[in-house]
Formats: structure tokens, sequence, C-alpha cells
């Protein structure tokens, strides 16, 4: 960590001996000041989540005629005694908060709505506070609906024993915000560290941070996870559950609670879960008390609880009839518990688009009168959403039309207010609020079949960019509900032809259940070929690309059969072909992908179908082409195929949708081929004709591969315009391509292998400025990024340059580690068709040299170059002089003149054989190689032996 001096005296305590920390990130700042026997953490600038401290203080108890059954049950951590049936997990939980063998553990605590996470987490903060930890409960900005000006700066003290975060709705955060919370708060830790995530599911989201945080070093973070049993699986242990909740329920309503009795179908499934006994206990309560008759039934009590909640209502506005008519204050817990909370000034308007009041004085009373029923959480927030969630989602449930329960429903106005809240009629495109309206959507239709049949699954039928809105969590939900409609799931597939990067890896996981229904089918070879084709398709934008071979493979075998004479099938054969040529390019096998594309070049070039069939793909097949023969060093090659599938995409036009994109892309690899040849200007022209034509694609809707492709051509302008010495506009250009690449590379594995090289240039071009300073907040980004990526099997480009830039910073003993990592990755994953793997490893190697040396480790740094020795000795004849002539420099320049002489004396004895048979193109070399073995003898003071042993 760097040294942070200048600190502001009114955001941090003052004192003799206090210790300033400063760590940049993603979002924001936090520093750890150590005062006295604390250490205050202070968040400042943006970061995406706040902190609140725990308060172990119960509410102020309510009068009677204000307290309402959502109000109990939310309130049932306190008014119900901790039950003994919980104490052996309690326990566990407590051994991994006390852990003494590790500085930092994250866990996800999970299981159903309902099961008593929200209560086990309580009572482990309660306990943990009164043993001297910290205790904070961390809420996300975006879920709390709030700005990053509304936050502002955040204070945090910690005592000595302990910080333990708890974070609720896990699976809602954006995982980016969640790693962000973790690793911000990683490298200021002077004391453990516990971060307990809250969450129903487990699943991808969470395995992707796991794969991120999992071998974290200096400090190490252990990451897990633990499902939360469920509380109650014999008849006994329900009935203490049940008897403890009704006796706590019973003395706050003041009844007797030794005339309540247990329901009799107790051992049912459904009441597994902490909350459906606590309902049920309530209920029985209230029956009791009201003389009514119980229903037995999960979806009863639901329903028998809610009609208690209306009455509440009902009763208010009976005494008061200026208070918001009971039907209204449906409408508005309905909008609430959709949308959570939101601002005052939202509030107003959803009231008004969804017609539940139209002017502004209406709405402000309903707000005001809902705000007196469900007091808000948050200060300057409206429509408290109905606690607990479960309960929330019933009522969801039960007020729309298509179940057989006894409960009022407001048939023609809840499905309509849907609509108006999830699409703006203008557009018809989703709303701010359609993440979490469908994220609540999806949750309720898991256990509530009308709402998945008749409501969520026909909406996403007819309108699939709904699914998108709702984000990766959601979609990844969505293969959950019970009854699946696959004409809706295969709908939204479709739509994700081009979708945002953030989704391909749902996007994948979808066409796996569509592709796996179709194929279960009897259906047709070509509707087998195509479920196939479109497979690999996906899995190939998500990063499985040997996965995506395997489909696309067995694609291509369906159509050979399919495409005998008259060839019907001569345009999907092609398609299939083209996208097999870019899974071989990308697995590394350029010969293959090579020939590959030549055949398909040739099979469509010849075929009977209109060119504008066959166009997109004839343009890729050549583009993967020119990749695998620029990549195979024949440039003049490569730049031919580039050159005819820039002319081929030209002509596209209008009628392909991404006709923008395929020409900027094509624009771009052909920059970036002529910078090979040293043609600046060319490659200038080319590049800045392709950034304007990505920037208005991306701003037309195709952002997938659209901000791939710009960051790409951004970095290419950048080092075409330092070439040609315009170095302001370079630095301006490397910067932004260095900022695309940092929100993207988390998503996509070939930009997070980029970024390394663009953030070394970046930092290159300002060290040569004289403006090195200005690459260190962009350059810690990108070492927080590569840390969560570096343990990604299969992305050992992340480790090498991890390594990199740690080495950059003055970090050379962390450094070592991660270059150590890249290379044993390289030699694992090492591809004899590919020579990217040893240039890679030659540069991990020269990097490693680099940190040794820093560090002192002399003979291990030499023995580093005798590595990279070895892997430059498999290069031919003109690539290897050229791989020592820049290995005699680097030595020289740090200062490592005993192993530069070395190196030198070998460079010089191949030039002297070269120019010995004939190559007289390398007698410049050899006279400079001689030139630089007197000067390195000169540095090392043993000029006496100049001119002895010279090749």
């Amino acid at each position: 960590m760097t040294e942070f001096a200048d600190t502001s005296p009114n955001a941090l305590p003052s004192g003799q001996g206090s210790e300033v920390r400063n760590e940049a990130r993603d979002q924001g700042q936090v520093f750890s000041v150590q005062h006295g026997d604390q250490y205050v953490f202070v968040h400042q600038g943006s970061p995406p989540y706040v902190l609140i401290p725990h308060d172990p203080t119960p509410p102020p108890a309510r009068s009677r005629s204000e307290r309402q059954p959502s109000w109990l049950l939310a309130a049932r951590s306190r008014l119900v005694p901790w039950w003994s049936g919980r104490d052996d997990v309690l326990e566990k939980m407590y051994k991994w908060l006390d852990d003494p063998r590790m500085s930092i553990g994250v866990r996800l605590l999970y299981g159903p709505g309902g099961q008593g996470k929200t209560r086990l987490a309580g009572k482990l903060a309660e306990l943990s506070a009164s043993a001297g930890w910290t205790v904070a409960e961390a809420s996300s900005i975006k879920l709390l609906g709030l700005t990053d000006d509304i936050v502002g700066e955040q204070q945090l003290s910690v005592t000595g024993r302990g910080l333990l975060i708890v974070v609720d709705y896990g699976e809602r955060w954006p995982t980016n915000d969640l790693r962000t919370l973790i690793v911000q708060h990683r490298r200021l830790v002077r004391v453990p560290l516990r971060v307990l995530v809250l969450a129903r599911p487990a699943g991808l989201w969470w395995q992707s941070i796991v794969d991120t945080l999992d071998h974290f070093s200096d400090p190490e973070i252990h990451a897990d996870a633990f499902a939360l049993p469920p509380m109650a699986e014999s008849r006994h242990a329900r009935e203490e559950v049940f008897n403890s909740a009704r006796d706590a329920f019973a003395e706050a309503l003041r009844v007797r609670a030794s005339d309540i009795r247990a329901p009799d179908d107790l051992d049912r499934r459904e009441f597994r879960l902490l909350l459906a006994i606590h309902m049920a206990a309530l209920a029985s309560v209230h029956a009791h008390l009201s003389g009514e008759r119980l229903p037995t039934d999960p979806d009863g009590l639901s329903a028998y609880l809610l009609r208690r909640e209306r009455q509440e209502w009902e009763a208010i506005h009976a005494r008061d009839p200026n208070f918001t008519e009971p039907a209204v204050m449906a409408q508005a817990t309905f909008l609430a518990t959709l949308t959570r909370s939101v601002s005052y000034e939202d509030g107003l308007s959803l009231l008004s688009r969804t017609h539940v009041a139209t002017a502004v004085e209406t709405g402000a009373k309903v707000l005001r009168d809902h705000a007196i029923c469900y007091p808000p959480a948050a200060p300057g927030m409206v429509l408290e959403p109905l606690f607990p969630d479960r309960l929330g989602e019933d009522f969801i449930a039960l007020q729309m039309p298509g179940h057989d329960v006894s409960y009022p429903i407001d048939a023609h106005w809840t499905p309509t207010a849907i609509d108006w809240l999830l699409d703006l009629p203008e557009t018809q495109q989703p709303t701010g609020h359609a993440p979490e309206i469908m994220t609540v959507l999806v949750e309720v239709a898991r256990r509530w079949p009308h709402i998945a049949r008749d409501h969520l699954w026909p909406a996403l039928r007819l309108r699939p960019s709904l699914a998108t809105a709702a984000g990766p969590a959601a979609l990844t939900r969505l293969l959950t509900i019970p009854e699946i409609d696959y004409v809706a799931l295969a709908a939204i597939s479709d739509y994700m032809t081009d979708p945002d990067i953030e989704l391909y890896e749902s996007a994948a996981r979808i066409e796996e259940v569509v592709a796996e229904h179709r194929l279960a089918q009897k259906i047709r070879p070509a509707d087998r070929a195509n479920a196939l084709l479109n497979l690999g398709r996906k899995r190939l934008d998500a990063g499985y690309v040997e996965e995506a071979y395997e489909a696309t493979s067995a694609a291509i075998k369906l159509y050979n059969e399919l495409n005998r004479p008259p060839a019907d099938y001569a345009a999907e054969l092609g398609n299939a072909l083209t996208q097999a040529g870019i899974e071989l390019l990308k697995l590394g096998r350029l010969a293959e992908a090579r020939d590959v594309s030549s055949r398909t070049i040739e099979m469509l070039q010849h075929s009977a179908f209109p060119q504008a069939e066959t166009a997109v793909a004839l343009g890729q097949s050549f583009t993967t082409l020119g990749s695998a023969l620029h990549d195979l060093g024949e440039l003049e090659g490569g730049l031919e195929a580039f050159t005819e599938a820039l002319r081929i995409r030209r002509g596209l036009g209008a009628s392909v949708s991404n006709s923008q994109t395929l020409v900027a892309a094509a624009l771009l690899n052909i920059s970036i081929l002529l910078q090979d040849q040293s043609r600046w200007d060319d490659s200038k022209s080319h590049a800045a004709e392709s950034i304007r034509l990505y920037r208005e694609a991306i701003g037309a809707g195709h952002r997938g591969g659209g901000r791939i492709g710009l960051a790409r051509s951004l970095h290419s302008l950048a080092r075409a315009r330092w070439f040609l010495g315009e170095a302001d506009e370079s630095i301006k250009l490397i910067r932004e391509a260095v900022e695309v690449s940092l929100d993207l590379a988390e998503f996509n594995h070939e930009t997070a292998e980029e970024l390394g090289g663009r953030v070394r240039f970046f930092r290159a071009c300002l060290d040569d400025a004289g403006r090195v300073g200005d690459a260190s907040a962009l350059t810690e980004k990108a070492i927080q990024l590569f840390e969560m990526l570096a343990n990604d099997h299969g992305l050992p480009a992340a480790s090498n340059s991890l390594g990199q830039l740690l080495g950059s910073v003055g970090r050379h003993e962390e450094a070592v580690i991660y270059s150590r990592r890249a290379l044993a990755d390289f030699r694992r994953s090492a591809n004899e068709h590919s020579p990217r793997d040893s240039t890679e490893m030659a540069m991990t190697l020269l990097s490693l040299n680099l940190d040794l040396w820093k560090l002192g480790r002399e003979r291990e740094s030499h023995e580093a170059i005798q590595q990279l020795l070895d892997v430059c000795r498999e290069h031919d004849a003109a690539e290897y002089t050229k791989d020592l002539d820049y290995l005699c420099h680097h030595l020289t320049s740090t200062g490592q003149y005993e192993t530069a002489l070395a190196v030198v004396a070998e460079y010089a004895g191949i030039l002297q054989t070269l120019v010995a048979r004939g190559a007289d193109e390398y007698r410049p070399q050899l006279a400079a190689a001689r030139e630089l073995r007197v000067e390195v003898l000169g540095w090392l003071g043993r000029q006496r032996e100049v001119g002895t042993d010279t090749p």
C-alpha cells in the first residue's frame, strides 16, 4: 500500500501516531486510520454501498392501533426468543467468525425465503457485538435507489477484536459492487474481517465471486458457502418453534397462550420453514382473538394474515375518513413491494403512472399515509415494501387473478399496473424499475403457478427484453421456476443475439436449456443442427470455446449429411464452418483455422445462393483467415484477407443490423496489421474510422461486441499516434481504452488478457512524458481486477499482467508470486500450434527477472533469463536475434551487466554465423552488438578485455 499523507482534518481523527493508509478502488476510496486502540474506516468518493453500524436496540413499542401482522413478522427476531434448535448452526457460524487461522473470511449463508437467515445473522451479530466485534450492515446503493451524492462520506470505527459486515439480498447486488465491498476492505484490514452474505440461491453468481476471491494472497481470502438446513424436521421440533412463537405473539397481543394449540398438519412439508411456523403461530393467536376459523395450508395462512392487514387499513380509515381508502392503500403497497423503496419524487411518479393518484396533492397524501403504516427504513425514501419478503411476495400473488385462495383480488388494475411499471409508453423499452420488478415477479412465480402461467411467461413471450433488463441473476433464476415455458425461454434466447457483455454467461445458460429441450423432441435434422449451432454461438460468446466447438462440430456433421445434392443447406453449412473457424482460432489451432476458413471461403464463393445470404459468413471467414495468417507470421496474406473482408462488409448495407460493427472490426484488423509493417499513417486512418463506426453502433444499441471493439480501436489509434509523435492525443486515447477495458474485462476474458498490455502502454506513454503519477489510479483498478481474475483457470494472462503491474508499482514480492503462477499456467496450457504462449512466457520471464533483481535475488533472476533464452531459442533466426537485441537492452538498462555480457556474447556469435553464411543484412546488427559488448565491459570496469574473445 502507498502512504497517504495529505488527509482532510475534518474527515479523519487527529492524534499523535495516527497511521493513515489510502487504497483507491473502483468507485470511491477507503482510508484506514489508526486512532488509539481503534481503526476508523473512512469511505470517501462514491462507494457502491452504505455501511450502517449494527443497532442492537429494539424498535420502540407501538400502540395497539398501529400494530400490523407485517410489523410483528418483521420484528419476530425480537418478539420470538431464540430457539435452541438452531444453537448448533449458530455455534458453527460463531466458530467461523472466531477462527484464528484466517484473517479474512467471506461466507454465503443461503436457503429459501423464510428459512431463518435474517434471524440467524441477527443473533450472530448480537453475540459478536457483545464479544467486542464491530458489526455493520451493508446495503447496495442501487438496491436502495440512492445516488452517490446522497450517500456522501461514511465513517466506521472498528475495535481491535474484528469487523463483521452483514450483506442481505446478496444475489440482488450487482456482482462487481459486492466484490468491491470485499476487496476495498481487504487491504485495509489490521483486524480480522468477516463478510456474511445472505441470499436465497447459491448458484453461478456466487461461484463467480468464489472463483475470484478464493485464492487471494497477502492477505488470503477464505470464501465458502453454508446452506442453512431446515430448522424443524420433526413434528416435535416444529411444535417447540410454534409454542415459542405463540407465547411471544400472545404476550404482545395480550392473549392467553395456553388456550392456543398447534395446527394438526404442522408436519406438512411447507412447515419446514421457520417463517411458515411463525405465520401459523401469529395467525393462530389472531384467530383465537377474533374467533375466526383458521386455515391450515401456508397459502391460506398468508391470505389470512394479509386479510388482517387489510382490516387494519379499514380500521384506520373508519377512525379517520381522510385516511387513504383500503383499496388504494392495497395498490400503494402492491407498488411498494414490487419496486421497493424509492425517492419521494419517484414515488409520486409511480402513483401517477399507475393511476393510483394522478394529482400531486392526492399522491402526496397516499405516500404520507402509507408511511404511517410502513415507516421507511432510509431517510428521504417512500413506499417501504411489505416485509418479510415471503409475505410480500404472497401479497403480490394474491392481489393478481388466477388463484383460488379466498382473498380480495384487484383483477383489472394489478396486471395493467405491472405493464405501466415495466414499459415506457413512448418507446416500449423497460423502465428503470424493471430489474427490481422482474426479480420480485420471478421469485413469486417460483411458488405461485398462476403468476408464472398467466402473467410472467406471457409477458416474456411478447417482451423478452424485460428478462434482459432484469440482469444476470434474475435470468438464471428463471430457470428454477418449476414449470418452464420453453416458448418464452426461446423468445428470450432469440432476443439475446447481441446482448450486453454482462449477460453472455446467462445467455449461454438459457440457450443450453432451450437446446436440451429442442434436442429431446422429435425434430427434423435441420432443426437439430440449428439448435446445436445456436448453442455453440452462445457458448462462444460466454468464453466456453471448447464446449462451443463441440456443439458446432456436431452441427457441421448434420449439415454435411443434409447438404447432399441439391445442396439445400449450403448457406447453413457455411455459417457453421465459419463459426468453427473462429473457435479454432480462439483455441490457438491456427493452421486448422486457416485451412477451415480457406475451404469455407471457396465453398461460399461458389455457392448458388445469392451473395446477400452468404456475405456475412464470407466476410467473417476472410477475417478469420487473416487473423490466422497474421498470427502465423504471414503478414501480406493476412492483409489481403482483411482487405477483402472490408470490401465485403462495406457492401452489406442496412440489410444487416450490425453492419457498422462488422465494418469497424475489419478496419481495426487492417490497422493492427499495418502497425506490424510500421505503416503508422495508414494504420491511424483505419483506426480513426473504426472508432467512429463503433461509437455510432454503440449509440444505436449494439453494445455487446461494440465496446470490445472500441477499446481495441482506441488502443490501435493510440499506438499509431504515439509513433507519429502525437503524444498528448495518444495518451488521451489509451486512457479511454483502459477505462473501457476495465468495465468489460470481468465479463470478457479476451479483454482481460488485452488490458494488461493497454495499462503497460499507458504507463510507458506517461512515463515518457514525465507524468507517470497520472496512471496510478487506473493502475490500481487494473491490479484489483487482475487479482480477481488471476485464479480463473484458462486466464494465465491475468496472473501475468498482475505480476507486471505489481512490479511497476514497486510491489515486487507479490509480483514474483503471480509471475511464477502465470508461468506454471502457461506451461500447462502450452499449445504447439500457437506462438502466443511462448511470447507471453517470454514477457513473464522478463518481468520476473526484473522483480527478482530489484529484490536482490540475483541467482534467481539469472535463472529467469536462462529460461527466457530457452524459450527464445525455439524461434527462427530472425525472431531470435530480435529477442536477444531486446533482452540485451533490458539487462543493460536495469544494471544487470554480468548477465548482459553473457547474452551479448551469444547475440554476437549468432550474428557472426549468419553473416558468415552470406546474410549481409545482419552486418549492422553485428557491429552494434560488438559496440554494446565494449560498453558493458566498460560499465563492469573490465576495459582490458576489450578485443578479446570477440566473435
